[in-house]
């Protein structure tokens, strides 16, 4: 009973959605048909796949899971009836099947690296098992520009200007007009995973009055800066002399993506471009980034006010428990953290507040998506087939939809409503979600490997206390600027 109750209210979410798409309709042998119009608003192709199945290669983690698939469980919660929404507009105006096949990735090598294999060999047998990849941004980049994937610019049906793709992303992963791996609100988690900071609304009123009604406004009134973030929390640190158990911190963090959230936040990008090739940007006097190396280094290197946890696991969240145990009062974290938050209502009253600005001359707040959230490549046997206009037709589909209901479901009910509990938090998390900055050094990191590259030199520096970044980028230029010519050299495009 339960199960048929979620699955009528489900079905009347849809309503909206059937009404753009059609009536649902089923040839004799049980094959759903095509059910779009030429004369609909909805703006995208007008095609007939009967029968035809699209396959998804998708990341294995639970997280991920929710991309895609639609359990029992799932079906209960807005984001799962959001996806179930999406999945069952594309079938139904198309009338193909939608397939997602895990590929048992993690964020590490190993795991991550049998989502590769799966593709290495469709490849090498040359068949069409796949038409879309959804992996890990930093891999999955690295892997596109090997010629085994298609140029998303030169993609039938697919309209890379439309607000369901993410243009500042795919501007920053192109080279000579090519990108190979593109992103957007079909990519759930990269919503998920945009850096914010967290607060404590109670001990911050209590240590300053009126602080949180100031704090607000600041970030309205566009004074939201990394200077007032370190203001507050020296204010807002407390201790009782010999008691180490009193110890209140003003802020905490981990030591990995937060600490490269305040290089993007700040605008202050590795690399610059010449004639449209990509280079390493000089770190010296002249870059402001050596500023603000020394700034967030004297910050961290200040225990009354600073923690951060250096047992966690190397990209944990342990730092956001201190925040429940109310050991800190700001902490950095990801929009996906307020879950944990949001569970503990009896414990803590929070708010959500963007990354902070370097100066008040900075006209925006910008948001650094982290390394875990999934992106998406599509693989050259697509053409091979003579599949790319059914394949970028459904694709186009899938992020039209996306953006259209889980997008919504996400902003307006998960964090908008639930997650962010008052309305400052609600226009901040706007900010977050709206802002997403990237680096060509970034989306593609992994081709100096593993946190070796200069889209890691600021939280690297940091980590080991080095004295001077500008230092520690003149020991690595070489390796950096040889590998960035490498790595260019190979990158395939349509010249190759």
């Amino acid at each position: 009973m339960k199960r048929f109750i979620i699955l009528f209210l489900a079905l009347i979410l849809l309503v909206g959605c059937f009404s753009a798409c059609g009536n649902s309709n089923k040839n004799q042998s049980g094959e759903k048909t095509a059910t779009n119009a030429k004369d609909d608003d909805v703006p995208l192709p007008v095609a007939d796949y009967t029968g035809k199945t699209f396959t998804v290669l998708s990341r294995d983690d639970e997280t991920y899971k929710e991309e895609w698939i639609v359990d029992e469980v799932a079906q209960s919660q807005p984001i799962g009836i959001a996806v179930f929404t999406r999945n069952s507009a594309v079938e139904e105006r198309y009338g193909c099947y939608l397939d997602f096949e895990s590929g048992l990735t993690e964020v590490n090598d190993t795991l991550a690296s049998k989502f590769m294999d799966k593709l290495d060999k469709m490849f090498l047998a040359g068949e069409n098992t796949y038409q879309l990849a959804a992996g890990y941004s930093y891999i999955l980049s690295v892997k596109s520009t090997s010629g085994n994937f298609l140029n998303w610019y030169t993609m039938p049906n697919i309209n890379l200007d439309q607000s369901w793709w993410d243009g500042e992303f795919l501007e920053y992963a192109s080279y000579k007009g090519c990108s190979y791996i593109a992103s957007g609100p079909l990519s759930l988690t990269a919503m998920k995973a945009s850096a914010c900071i967290f607060f404590d609304i109670d001990e911050v009123d209590a240590m300053m009055p009126d602080g949180t009604e100031e704090l607000f406004r600041e970030v309205r009134d566009g004074e939201w800066t990394i200077d007032r973030l370190m203001t507050y929390a020296k204010n807002c640190s407390t201790s009782i002399e010999g008691d180490a158990s009193s110890r209140v911190y003003g802020f905490a963090s981990n030591r990995n993506e937060n600490i490269d959230a305040f290089v993007y936040a700040f605008d202050m990008g590795f690399t610059v471009y010449d004639n449209d090739t990509p280079v390493i940007r000089p770190i010296n006097a002249s870059n402001p980034i050596v500023e603000a190396y020394e700034k967030i280094k004297n910050f961290i290197a200040t225990d009354s006010y600073w923690y951060v946890d250096k047992d966690d696991p190397e990209y944990g969240d342990g730092h956001v428990d201190w925040l429940l145990d109310h050991k800190t009062v700001f902490t950095a974290g990801l929009l996906q953290n307020a879950e944990k938050l949001r569970k503990a209502t009896a414990d803590i009253n929070y708010g959500i507040l963007p990354y902070p600005k370097w100066n008040d001359e900075q006209t925006e707040y910008l948001t650094y998506k982290t390394h875990s959230h999934t992106d998406f490549a599509i693989p050259r046997t697509v053409r091979d087939a003579g599949e790319d206009e059914f394949v970028g037709t459904i694709i186009e589909a899938l992020a039209y939809y996306s953006n259209l209901y889980v997008k919504d479901a996400l902003y307006n009910v998960v964090l908008k409503y639930r997650d962010a509990r008052d309305e400052d938090s609600s226009y901040c998390v706007g900010l977050i979600l709206n802002g997403g900055r990237y680096d060509f050094a970034n989306v593609y990191a992994f081709a100096w490997g593993d946190q070796q590259g200069p889209a890691h030199l600021f939280r690297q520096s940091l980590k080991h206390d080095t004295s001077s970044i500008a230092s520690a980028y003149k020991a690595e230029k070489t390796r950096y600027d040889t590998v960035l010519t490498d790595f260019l050299k190979d990158f395939y495009t349509e010249e190759s």
